[in-house]
């Protein structure tokens, strides 16, 4: 694919995508997409435009998508982000109204469009990407998330609440150069009792991630598998006997300064017993809905909602001194 700035012909085209997508979600109800809404904007895409903003995605030689690629924002746009600073130190993109052709909707083109985009990006020397999602999109967040970029939380942006989403460019670079070769220093498990409605969870007392809450597990001791010591360690942990875990998660903690950690995530929804402090972790059930995110590992938000939703996740992460960097993600099926 090739990202280039958008031609007159393209830039028309790109408006009558914008005004067919705007009456396909008039017609869904959508009323933050509708006609008379966009049309007001029209003449700020042909400024865009003039500055050369607008890009135009082909494959070969048909153009399949468009987006505003920005790097000196408007000062809504920088307000946007005031009380954030750079994912890395250099020149942030502002990617805004990323958008299929119609007639490619459904052709699994969004995650390749991107890719794209963001070598755009680098092309322009930009060291990070930020961009933003209507807040109440089911979609669009696990979409961009999975593609690597980080949640940074809700913002009004022009009367509407969106979220605030952005990717350091260089440390994905970092992390793809790492992950060849990579083995791990350490296995680490994790099991999620889900029952009722609720997941069970802990705050370590003590060990890697003591403070955080996570969920029950460990490391294996001698010749025992993943699953022997997620069972052996969440009876040790918090009394619980749990039945029938499947494997839900593998993930590479490839870290630059500190030990290299191999995770398999686990979910069991039969259990025996109940829950019990102990010297190890104070134990609570917590709704699917109120996960306590911003108190565990920054990864957790990222890969969690797919495994609490059934899905088998491969994700890669990479950390400096316990900083989230850069991730990628990918899904193998649902249940």
């Amino acid at each position: 694919m090739e990202v280039r700035a958008a031609s007159e012909t393209e830039f028309r085209q790109y408006v009558h995508w914008l005004e067919q997508t705007a009456l396909w979600m008039e017609a869904e109800g959508i009323e933050k997409w509708t006609v008379d809404s966009f049309r007001p904007h029209k003449p700020e895409l042909e400024q865009a435009w003039r500055r050369g903003e607008l890009a135009i995605t082909l494959d070969g030689d048909t153009p399949i998508a468009g987006a505003l690629v920005v790097k000196s924002p408007s000062p809504e746009l920088k307000r946007l982000w005031t009380d954030l600073p750079p994912p890395n130190v250099g020149t942030e993109l502002y990617l805004q109204k990323m958008l299929l052709a119609p007639e490619c909707r459904g052709a699994g083109l969004g995650r390749e469009v991107l890719d794209a985009l963001e070598d755009y990006g680098r092309a322009l020397k930009c060291s990070s990407v930020r961009l933003d999602c209507a807040a109440g999109n089911q979609y669009l967040p696990r979409f961009y998330q999975d593609a690597g970029y980080f949640p940074r939380g809700e913002r009004v942006l022009s009367g509407a609440e969106v979220l605030r989403l952005d990717k350091d460019l260089d440390a994905a670079h970092e992390l793809a150069a790492m992950l060849p070769g990579w083995q791990a220093d350490l296995v680490g498990t994790l099991l999620f009792i889900v029952q009722d409605g609720k997941v069970l969870l802990i705050r370590k007392k003590r060990g890697h991630g003591a403070g955080k809450i996570n969920a029950p597990g460990g490391k294996p001791e001698g010749r025992e598998t993943p699953l022997e010591c997620v069972l052996r360690e969440t009876l040790e942990e918090v009394g619980i006997e749990a039945f029938d875990a499947k494997l839900r998660g593998v993930m590479k903690f490839v870290d630059t300064v500190d030990r290299q950690w191999q995770g398999y995530v686990f979910v069991a929804e039969t259990s025996r017993g109940e829950p019990q402090e102990t010297e190890e972790a104070i134990p609570r059930w917590f709704a699917l809905d109120e996960i306590p995110y911003d108190e565990m590992w920054e990864d957790d938000r990222i890969w969690l909602p797919h495994v609490l939703a059934g899905t088998m996740v491969d994700g890669d992460f990479l950390f400096t001194r316990g900083l989230l960097r850069a991730h990628k993600l990918a899904t193998r099926w649902r249940q």
